[in-house]
């Protein structure tokens, strides 16, 4: 039931509700939007990088009978992946992670990236190169109902990196360097936070004295609930700002938004406009600009108390679209 429950929530809430799009060229006389195949979300472990393929399932909705609105599907997928390990595991060892250095016929449903292809990794000290080399279905990952099969990555040109990073994995060698640092400048900082305090005027969050509940107005925004980068966002100038408001009210309610600015605080675009108490939440957690049109796109986690993930978000015209996600992890 924990995995229905979260699998439920992650498809149901996070992808389709935030919306999609492709850029492929084969997909342009198409009115059906579907995830980008081109820029992919993926994460350092021990073994490469992993890759989360978040559009090749999805082409076999009807095989997996994928469904998000009730949630259901992930066993199915669950189970096509213990059979695929069945199948072509010759070690018989019993383990939770189970790795292959050959593209299998069963693979097909779980990624169209096969052994070789070459794609660009964008770490925080810059874009290296990467191929893949190995398959890898980590059973661990079932706990929260995340995904399972990974391509992996190999990158010998790369300096050594910590594990449990998310990267944005694509195919463009001109892709910048991830930003998740921000502007860390006394004065900018305190410039936006006066700009966003009046958007929260409305904004209750819950504290205990003495084990009694509290009700207090936001009457001030702390370091830590607000992120500010700089750049090109709309495509129009690279004077434009991107300001992330978290702030967790309570145990399981959260007060969110995410706003593109100009230095003076107009407001340029507000697609994640200010939650002002919600069970879920959105955070920027870093800029890039993937396909090096000199647009940054904005890498942000959603999720909610006990559980969330990633997804990365380009501008067309005007309006945010999730174009990755991946390693989303709930209970």
């Amino acid at each position: 039931m924990k995995k229905i429950i979260s699998y439920l929530f992650i498809f149901s809430f996070f992808v389709c509700s935030l919306g999609c799009t492709k850029v492929e060229k084969k997909s342009q006389g198409s009115s059906t939007p579907l995830m980008d195949d081109t820029v992919y979300i993926g994460m350092t472990r021990e073994l490469g990088v992993y890759v989360e393929d978040h559009v090749t399932p999805k082409k076999f909705t009807d095989f997996f009978g994928w469904d998000t609105v009730s949630g259901t599907g992930y066993d199915k997928y669950m189970d096509y992946c213990r059979e695929m390990v069945k199948q072509y595991d010759k070690t018989m060892k019993k383990t939770n992670e189970y790795t292959f250095r050959e593209y299998e016929d069963g693979f097909n449903k779980l990624t169209n990236l096969k052994i070789g292809d070459k794609l660009y990794v964008s770490l925080t000290n810059g874009v290296f190169p990467g191929d893949v080399d190995k398959y890898v279905f980590d059973f661990e990952d079932e706990i929260g109902a995340g995904n399972i099969f990974y391509p992996v990555l190999n990158m010998p040109t790369a300096q050594v990196i910590p594990s449990n990073e998310i990267v944005i994995v694509s195919g463009y060698s001109n892709m910048s360097e991830i930003n998740k640092e921000g502007i860390k400048d006394r004065s900018t900082i305190d410039h936006f936070k006066e700009i966003m305090l009046p958007y929260l005027k409305n904004v209750v969050a819950t504290d205990y004295i003495d084990d009694e509940e509290i009700q207090k107005k936001v009457d001030s925004i702390d370091d830590e609930e607000i992120r500010i980068f700089k750049g090109n966002f709309t495509g129009k100038s690279e004077n434009e700002y991107v300001v992330s408001y978290w702030k967790q009210l309570s145990f399981e309610s959260f007060a969110t938004a995410i706003f593109i600015m100009n230095f003076e605080g107009d407001i340029l675009n507000k697609h994640f406009d200010l939650r002002e108490s919600d069970f879920t939440y959105v955070r920027l957690d870093g800029i890039v600009d993937y396909n090096g049109d000199g647009v940054y796109e904005l890498i942000i986690a959603d999720g909610y108390y006990e559980g969330g993930g990633t997804g990365l978000y380009r501008l067309f015209d005007n309006e945010y679209k999730l174009v990755a996600y991946g390693f989303y992890f709930g209970v």
